[in-house]
């Protein structure tokens, strides 16, 4: 039985009901979510930053050229951060991420603390794009 996701056709969302929705999308440990080649991961992580969880760095969020897309907004309608910590982020081939809702919305590496720093892997001749919104770096570490 393997612990890996993938994603195939054209997308997958994931989206919390309501405003006081907590539900969290979770990356277990030691599994792997793979968003592949021209899949887009809409995700909307309604009032919280930190519920797409990743258990530990063996976590993994495998961009293999597919996007990323922070489609949410905070409970009163304004732009929000999606923020990543713990596990491992791994880009491959030409991979995007964007936060479309508002245009200061982010996607946030790290939260400044140590203990929660992402670990970031870009194989060789791998890029990220960065099309819509803001990426802000907040590993405590630097990589």
């Amino acid at each position: 039985c393997s612990s890996d996701l993938g994603v195939a056709g054209k997308g997958f969302a994931f989206q919390s009901s309501s405003d006081t929705d907590d539900r969290s999308f979770t990356i277990a440990s030691g599994a792997t979510f793979e968003v592949d080649n021209n899949i887009t991961f809409s995700y909307d992580c309604g009032v919280s930053t930190d519920n797409l969880v990743m258990t530990d760095r063996s976590s993994t969020l495998k961009l293999n050229g597919g996007i990323l897309a922070h489609t949410g907004s905070n409970a009163g309608g304004d732009a929000s951060s999606l923020v990543l910590t713990n596990g491992t982020l791994v880009v491959d081939h030409k991979a995007t991420m964007k936060a479309t809702k508002h245009a200061n919305s982010e996607i946030q590496i790290g939260n400044g603390t140590y203990a929660n720093d992402l670990h970031i892997e870009i194989m060789p001749g791998a890029s990220l794009n960065i099309t819509d919104g803001i990426l802000s770096y907040n590993n405590a570490e630097s990589e």
